[in-house]
């Protein structure tokens, strides 16, 4: 959330290119179980809730280091 409890959306193009992958993987994972589920952010318009997408890196950032570790 930000400072004033507005929830921040990220629309579906703009999360794919800041996670480095194309929209139809977003869509795998999501239907993978494995990313935040978008939401309708407007009539013709998806997007992520920047918070659920700040999660998953964080959370994606420990599993790559603690594989690394491992290795």
């Amino acid at each position: 959330m930000t400072t004033d409890d507005r929830e921040v959306f990220v629309r579906k193009a703009e999360t794919a290119r800041r996670f480095g992958v194309t929209t139809r993987t977003l869509e795998r994972w999501e239907l993978a179980g494995a990313f935040p589920r978008r939401v309708q952010i407007g009539p013709l318009a998806v997007g992520y809730r920047a918070s659920e997408l700040q999660e998953f890196a964080e959370s994606r950032q420990y599993a790559d280091r603690h594989k690394s570790e491992a290795a």
